[in-house]
């Protein structure tokens, strides 16, 4: 009876086991990952709905969900959602906080990752300019906290050459051991853009 017992709780465990990694594969199938995609969207777009009609429609508590919104929208490969959000997100950062304010910087990055994905080129450019003055304006000229943003994107002057980022290089080694190196996904994007000999 013992042998018994032993072999029935055995399968038990074992056809838990196989019911448990089921629902773990059938939890990663595209079906479900759309739907909660799907949940994910409407959730922070219920919470920008209410953003708004507790505050306006010029609160800045609305920039971190549309980032929050944009950045799904990038993982969905929606880049053209994204901008829009992104959009609304900058105007919103400017009216709240200052055409020159750092905290825009954050929305900057996807925003450029975006229009290198659609290749809207004249757009990245007139972008990256504004990234620049706002980094002109905040931290002063040449100073190295842009450096990372700018390498990001892989940033190339009028002719072609790293004229511009070249002035925010560090000259020190141990200042340029210091600066923290891009994404992979957005230098990816500048290396493929920029490797083709266009200029964005």
């Amino acid at each position: 009876m013992l042998i018994h017992e032993k072999l029935v709780n055995m399968l038990q465990g074992m056809a838990f086991a196989l019911l448990f990694f089921s629902l773990a594969v059938a939890d990663n199938s595209p079906e479900r990952t759309a739907a909660k995609r799907a949940h994910q969207e409407q959730t922070l777009i219920d919470k920008l709905l209410r953003i708004e009609a507790d505050d306006g429609p010029l609160a800045g508590a609305a920039i971190p969900k549309l980032l929050d919104l944009s950045l799904l929208y990038i993982q969905d490969d929606h880049c053209a959602d994204a901008i829009a959000a992104l959009m609304r997100a900058v105007k919103l950062s400017r009216m709240n906080y200052g055409l020159f304010n750092p905290q825009q910087l954050e929305l900057n990055e996807p925003l450029l990752e975006c229009y290198l994905g659609l290749d809207l080129k004249d757009a990245f450019e007139r972008q990256q300019r504004y990234t620049v003055l706002i980094g002109d304006t905040v931290y002063g000229k040449n100073h190295p906290s842009m450096l990372p943003l700018l390498r990001c994107a892989g940033w190339r002057g009028p002719i072609g050459r790293r004229t511009r980022m070249a002035s925010y290089l560090p000259t020190s080694p141990t200042t340029r051991a210091a600066v923290p190196t891009a994404t992979p996904s957005i230098a990816g994007s500048a290396r493929n853009s920029t490797s083709s000999g266009k200029s964005p």
